[in-house]
């Protein structure tokens, strides 16, 4: 393929620091002034603001202690810079939480109590005192399993310590590098890559900075953190609306459900990796899945030579004399057009309009890419930064997914392109989320401005970033405002044990002691409604209708687990999803605008927590 050109790697070498700068989406955590945003959390160890930096400093006879964010964070790319004391061992957490009661938390059979006030979570080591171990930015997992990288997740530990030994400046600043998208972590330190692997155990979190307890050890030992900030990386939710469930496209040992076409390259499985090697004289070459997809998103990791050309197809078709045509999501070291889309064997060249580079490949690194195609628009990202996003109304909305391997001419050396861990999770074609507002966030983690209890009883109040409901009968908490047209979001979390049930309400109303509408079911009984529709204190069940107990499309809520619900209201057009999959679509026109609400039923001493409460507009 055709490269875009040269004068668009000259205007990009040439930008201005302040045109960078404009484009960066980070986000400082701390202000260099004050512990604005932190709580301490843990043991009593000291924290403060020096010459522009947090100052951890031990106590003794204290545990670990930790400043955290008051605002929890899912996907993000976190950097932070940091200079320990060598007798202090310490860490960052990401993705943590601290309870107020004892939690049980589950791994595999086992099951560990987690008591009230513990911290816990994944920690980003900072192993000062232990340099003959050095593991620093490998990652433990501070109160459940101890170390993961290198551990159970993997990663060789006495090539991990040598690594770190020539990469840690002790007693100077040490620059982190965190990603955690989805369900994969990578560290890096000091520009060089550390931990790297996957582990769902938490998709969020709050980040806290550790002072790890020194016992009776009265000297105090200090460590210090600056430049602390963050890049909040939307997650499949926000791109890939009414998505499905994940689906392996490749299971890491053999290529069935694939199928060559085109060239002569050589594709065969390697290491849990598909490796394309290129051969002389030859067309370009793709190894292409037998199935067909639509709208849908999908992620990979891909590695390349330098010298190599290369993408995956998407949408794709093939033609006569087994030619591979569509769009292409490009895959090169250089010179920057990694990420954009080519329309392979269309005779239109490149679909992206011309634009500066965004991103470059990692040499001899997995880099992560993500394409989310619905309906005639393509976004891609890789390692969580977005680099195109492409409207074309004559692009083919369904094809094959392809690996390609770019024809090399008369070059006899094979040059090489490696892929894991590729996925897709088919997306709905409805695309009412898509249109509308900026989002809105209903609950802003710290009060409840904007909420109103129309009860005489019910006790609200909010922790830990939750609003949190507690009564003896059926109470509502709503918000002030009404809302007709919309896409919200929001979460539920039961309590561990014992009976409950709850909901989200939406285009509901209030009178005094009494609350009617739609609502969003969370039923954990054997019913297993949750994810239908309830018209509270009028028709009662709308989607199912009693007697169709066996309805295949809703589940049994868990106890004592976070629950994401989805719902659009449009028109007279209701869908209500759960953790990514359709429960209710259904159509009703008794309600067109009107309150939020959530539900406690009553059950005496439950508790009942709600998190990230947000609606777009789709007026």
């Amino acid at each position: 393929m055709q490269p875009f050109q040269r004068f668009l790697l000259i205007a990009f070498v040439l930008c201005s620091a302040g045109s960078l700068m404009a484009a960066d989406k980070f986000v400082p955590l701390f202000d260099g002034k004050t512990l604005d945003g932190w709580v301490q959390r843990g043991g009593k160890a000291k924290y403060e603001v020096k010459d522009g930096c947090i100052v951890g400093t031990s106590v003794p006879n204290t545990p670990n202690s930790f400043l955290c964010t008051e605002q929890t964070y899912g996907d993000f790319i976190l950097e932070y810079e940091y200079k320990c004391h060598p007798e202090l061992n310490s860490g960052v957490q990401i993705r943590s939480h601290c309870y107020s009661e004892t939690k049980t938390w589950k791994d595999g059979d086992k099951e560990k109590k987690i008591p009230a006030g513990r911290v816990h979570g994944y920690q980003c080591e900072i192993d000062a005192n232990k340099l003959s171990r050095s593991w620093m930015s490998g990652i433990y997992e501070e109160g459940r399993r101890s170390w993961l990288y290198p551990g159970r997740c993997g990663g060789n530990a006495k090539a991990f310590s040598e690594q770190g030994k020539k990469l840690y400046k002790p007693e100077q600043w040490n620059h982190v590098r965190i990603e955690a998208i989805g369900d994969h972590i990578v560290t890096y330190l000091n520009g060089e890559k550390r931990a790297d692997f996957h582990d769902d155990a938490s998709a969020e979190g709050f980040i806290g900075l550790q002072v790890h307890g020194v016992g009776k050890k009265a000297d105090p030992l200090y460590v210090m953190w600056r430049n602390i900030r963050i890049q909040k990386i939307d997650g499949p939710s926000a791109e890939s609306p009414a998505a499905g469930e994940w689906v392996e496209l490749f299971n890491g040992k053999d290529i069935n459900g694939w199928e060559q076409h085109g060239g002569k390259a050589n594709y065969k499985v390697e290491d849990g990796a598909i490796l394309g090697t290129s051969v002389p004289n030859t067309q370009n070459t793709f190894l292409c899945t037998k199935q067909r997809f639509g709208d849908f998103e999908l992620e990979f990791d891909v590695m390349v030579d330098p010298a190599l050309n290369s993408g995956v197809q998407i949408r794709s078709n093939i033609k006569e004399k087994d030619r591979v045509w569509g769009p292409q999501v490009e895959i090169e070291l250089g010179p920057g057009e990694a990420g954009y889309i080519y329309g392979e064997a269309t005779g239109r060249g490149w679909l992206s309009p011309k634009q500066e580079p965004k991103v470059t490949l990692k040499k001899d690194e997995w880099n992560h890419y993500r394409v989310v195609a619905q309906g005639n628009n393509i976004k891609t990202w890789i390692n969580g930064q977005q680099v195109a996003d492409l409207t074309d109304d004559k692009m083919s909305t369904e094809g094959i997914i392809g690996l390609q391997v770019h024809g090399v001419g008369k070059k006899e050396e094979p040059l090489w392109v490696k892929w894991k861990d590729i996925r897709i999770r088919e997306l709905s074609s409805d695309k009412s989320a898509d249109a509308g507002g900026e989002w809105i966030d209903l609950f802003n983690g710290k009060n409840l401005d904007g909420w109103k209890n129309p009860y005489k009883w019910g006790k609200a109040w909010v922790e830990d970033g939750e609003i949190r409901l507690q009564a003896d009968k059926k109470f509502f908490l709503v918000t002030e405002k009404t809302y007709g047209n919309f896409e919200l979001q929001a979460e539920i979390r039961l309590p561990d044990e014992g009976r409950a049930n709850s909901g989200i309400m939406f285009r509901c109303h209030a009178e005094p002691n009494k609350v009617f509408g739609y609502q969003a079911e969370c039923d954990p009984s054997e019913r297993a409604w949750t994810g239908g529709l309830y018209d509270e204190g009028r028709r009662t069940w709308l989607h199912p209708k009693r007697g169709q107990e066996k309805t295949v499309d809703l589940f049994q809520a868990p106890m004592g687990e976070w629950i994401k619900y989805r719902i659009v209201a449009n028109g007279d057009h209701l869908q209500i999803f759960i953790n990514g999959k359709q429960t209710t679509d259904f159509h009703d026109s008794m309600d067109a605008s009107g309150y939020i609400g959530v539900q406690h039923h009553g059950e005496k001493g439950q508790i009942y927590r709600f998190r990230n409460i947000r609606l777009k507009p789709l007026d």
